[in-house]
């Protein structure tokens, strides 16, 4: 159950990042170079970019994770 992030050439588009884990964050951080500010543990429930919006270098992103993954299937 894990994500796979994709960079391809062209824009960046902020992805919707509900229930990720924070190795995901990681992920991607490194792949984008664009820092992320996380608040708490868990999954992702909550972030400050909307997702499909242009990102780039410059965007700052803040999200916030809670112990309950609300993207379970």
């Amino acid at each position: 159950n894990s994500n796979v992030l994709l960079l391809t050439n062209g824009d960046l588009t902020m992805p919707d990042m509900t229930g990720w884990t924070r190795d995901d964050i990681v992920a991607f951080e490194s792949l984008t170079n664009i820092k992320v500010e996380v608040e708490g543990n868990g999954f992702v429930k909550s972030q400050s970019v909307t997702s499909q919006t242009a990102i780039d270098k410059k965007t700052k992103v803040q999200v916030k994770l809670d112990s309950e993954n609300t993207n379970s299937s």
